[in-house]
C-alpha cells in the first residue's frame, strides 16, 4: 500500500495544511486506475492587503483597546493575544518587512505545488468503483418482490461463494473468476430492504463485499393541528356617581404556542360571575388587534347604576394551530 503525503507550507501569518487525500492503491484495483494518479500542479495565491492596512491603524495609545476587544492582530502574527506592545510592533515590523508599501494594494504570496486535484480525485475514486471486485445493483422492484444483480470481478479461476444476510429466490451460487448472478428478494407490505452481499473464498475468508438498499416509499400528507384555547377577562364600573367610573379590567394579551399561530375566530362568552361579586353591566365594548401571533383585547364597560360597581366576566377563545408534515402509513 502506498500513501501520499502531507504538503505543509508555511506564511507569515499562518501555517495551511494540505492535505492531499490518502488513497490506498490496492492489488485488486487495475493498472488502468493508476493513470488518475497523475500530480497536478496546484497554485495558490494568499492576499495579505486587508492584513496590511489593519495593522497599520494600531499604534501604542490604542493597541490596549484593541487587545480588550479581541482584535489587536494577534491571529495575523502568530502571537499571544496579551503580549505588550512592544513585541507586537517587533512582530509586525517582521510582518511589514516582506512587502513594498508602494503596492500594498496586491500584497500577495503564491504557492505552486505538485499534488492531486479534487479532479484527479474523483477520477481515481470511479475507476476503483468500476473496477472493483464485487458489485450490487437493484434491476426492478414492487411492493412485493426486489431483483437485484450480483457481479464478481474475481480473477480468472479464483472460487469464491456468494453469502446474502437475506434469503432469495434462486439460492446464490459460487463463482469460479469472475461472473454474475440475478436474485429475488420478498419484500413483505412494501417494507426496507436492507441486504448484506459478500464473496468468501474457499477458505471462508471475506474477499469484497457490496450493500443493497432500497427505502419504503414515502407518502406525505398535511395534516393541520388544532387546539382551543380559553383566556379569561372581565371588565367592572359604576362607582362615586358614575355610571363607567372606577373601571376595573382584566384585559388580554396573549401569544400563541411556539409554532402555533392563531385563527381569526376568537368567541366572547360571558360567563357566571364569582360568588358575591354583582352584576350587572348595561354596557361592554371591547378593542381588539389579532394577527397570526398575537391577540390583545381592552375591555370598557357602563354599569346600569352610579352608585355601586358591578361586573361582567368573560371566556375569550381562540383556536391555535400549526400544520405539519407528517407520513401516511399503510392501512393493515
Amino acid at each position: 500500500m502506498q500513501r501520499l503525503p502531507f504538503l505543509k507550507v508555511t506564511t507569515m501569518r499562518k501555517t495551511v495544511l494540505f492535505a492531499l487525500t490518502i488513497l490506498a492503491i490496492c492489488s485488486e484495483a487495475k493498472a488502468d486506475c493508476l493513470a488518475a494518479l497523475k500530480p497536478d500542479q496546484i497554485k495558490i495565491e494568499d492576499n495579505f492587503a486587508f492584513e496590511y492596512q489593519f495593522l497599520k491603524t494600531i499604534n501604542q495609545s490604542n493597541y490596549a483597546e484593541h487587545q480588550a476587544n479581541g482584535n489587536a492582530g494577534a491571529q495575523y502574527l502568530g502571537i499571544s493575544g496579551d503580549v505588550g506592545f512592544s513585541e507586537f510592533d517587533k512582530k509586525r515590523s517582521e510582518f511589514f518587512s516582506h512587502f513594498d508599501e508602494k503596492v500594498q494594494n496586491r500584497i500577495s504570496s503564491n504557492y505552486v505545488f505538485n499534488g492531486l486535484s479534487a479532479l484527479g480525485y474523483r477520477a481515481y475514486s470511479d475507476c476503483i468503483r468500476q473496477n472493483a471486485p464485487l458489485s450490487a445493483w437493484i434491476e426492478d422492484y414492487n411492493e412485493s418482490q426486489v431483483i437485484a444483480r450480483v457481479k464478481s470481478y474475481a480473477p480468472s479461476g479464483y472460487k469464491t461463494n456468494l453469502v446474502v444476510s437475506v434469503p432469495s429466490n434462486p439460492k446464490p451460487r459460487p463463482f469460479v473468476g469472475a461472473g454474475e448472478q440475478q436474485l429475488v428478494f420478498n419484500r413483505p407490505k412494501g417494507d426496507d430492504l436492507l441486504v448484506s452481499i459478500q464473496l468468501d473464498d474457499e477458505k471462508g475468508n471475506p474477499y469484497a463485499s457490496a450493500v443493497l438498499k432500497l427505502g419504503r416509499p414515502l407518502h406525505l400528507r398535511k395534516v393541520r393541528r388544532e387546539e382551543v384555547v380559553h383566556l379569561p377577562g372581565h371588565c367592572g364600573a359604576g362607582c362615586q356617581g358614575h355610571e363607567n367610573g372606577c373601571q376595573n379590567t382584566q384585559d388580554i394579551d396573549a401569544t400563541p404556542r411556539f409554532g402555533y399561530q392563531f385563527a381569526r375566530d376568537p368567541k366572547f362568552t360571558v360567563v357566571p360571575n364569582p360568588p358575591g361579586v354583582p352584576g350587572s353591566i348595561a354596557h361592554l365594548e371591547h378593542k381588539m388587534d389579532i394577527g397570526p401571533d398575537k391577540l390583545k383585547v381592552d375591555f370598557s364597560c357602563v354599569a346600569d347604576n352610579p352608585h355601586g360597581q358591578k361586573f361582567v366576566y368573560l371566556d375569550v377563545s381562540i383556536t391555535q394551530f400549526r400544520d405539519v408534515i407528517e407520513e401516511e402509513l399503510p392501512t393493515q
